[in-house]
């Protein structure tokens, strides 16, 4: 036991394979500080102010509304914007439930996902009345 192969000796006692840490230190980066300006928004960037789709809880209403605009619009996002409009409007979540069935019968190509139960779920949920049964004793 303890002889070192000729190969790794030579590698050894080569300086340039030496840890680079150890040969010298980094100085640090010194940037001079910026002044920055406070910055004023233009006109341009500011984004208008969106209008609320729904004016009323009125079931109708949001579904003629869904129909005019299920027919312009290819975007498969537009069904739960709308869904999430017109749930904050609605007076109960049966209504929310009620248009997301026409929402479905209307588009055979939307498929519900994540978000679109996440919507109908914390609209149910901010009802009291209709979580009121659950929390009796």
């Amino acid at each position: 036991m303890g002889k070192i192969p000729p190969s790794f000796r030579s590698a050894i006692a080569n300086p340039n394979l030496r840890n680079p840490s150890s040969l010298f230190r980094p100085q640090p980066h010194h940037f001079p500080n910026k002044h920055q300006q406070p910055r004023k928004p233009s006109k341009q960037q500011q984004k208008p102010s969106s209008l609320p789709l729904f004016k009323s809880p009125n079931l109708e209403d949001a579904k003629k509304l869904f129909n005019s605009i299920a027919n312009s619009s290819s975007d498969p996002r537009f069904p739960n914007s709308l869904l999430h409009s017109y749930a904050k409007l609605a007076t109960t979540p049966s209504d929310s439930i009620k248009f997301f069935n026409h929402i479905t019968k209307t588009l055979p190509s939307f498929s519900p996902d994540r978000s679109t139960f996440h919507i109908l779920l914390s609209h149910a949920s901010n009802n009291s009345n209709l979580l009121s049964p659950i929390h009796q004793p």
